[in-house]
């Protein structure tokens, strides 16, 4: 018994962490220049549409994106540990069925990220944020 619930939880975070590594977009071989392209519009008074940061160059709405992807996985760990602490695994299997579809809506939001538009300061608040969910999801196993 002891021995499923382990290949379960390491398929389970198998499963939840190679999305993770497809996150990369094979086009990223861009040159500066492209990159750097500035767009002139016709309309002088017309202002470009730029999601609104605070002043650490990280807009509010990939902040919450970010934590919010946290927070599943937070509650997902705790899941786990009440899943490794119990004898009647069966009467779990709702809460895992919920825990898979809100991934699948996690990940859904994930892709729509556009990598290329990440400000600096956005790369490295995903990175953080994905550092800290791999350490969770290692001590998990141990």
């Amino acid at each position: 018994m002891k021995t499923t619930r382990h290949i379960l939880s390491i398929l389970f975070i198998a499963l939840l962490t190679l999305p993770l590594t497809a996150c990369g977009d094979k086009e990223n071989n861009r040159n500066d220049e492209n990159q750097n392209e500035v767009i002139i519009h016709e309309d002088e008074n017309q202002v470009p549409d730029i999601p609104q940061s605070d002043k650490s160059g990280i807009s509010q709405e990939f902040k919450d994106l970010m934590d919010s992807y946290e927070t599943f996985f937070d509650e997902y760990i705790a899941f786990m540990e009440k899943y490794s602490s119990t004898e009647d695994v069966t009467s779990l299997l709702t809460d895992y069925l919920n825990y898979l579809n809100r991934y699948t809506e996690m990940m859904e939001k994930l892709e729509q990220i556009d990598e290329n538009e990440l400000t600096d300061e956005e790369v490295v608040y995903y990175s953080q944020v994905m550092l800290r969910i791999s350490e969770k999801l290692a001590n998990l196993e141990n």
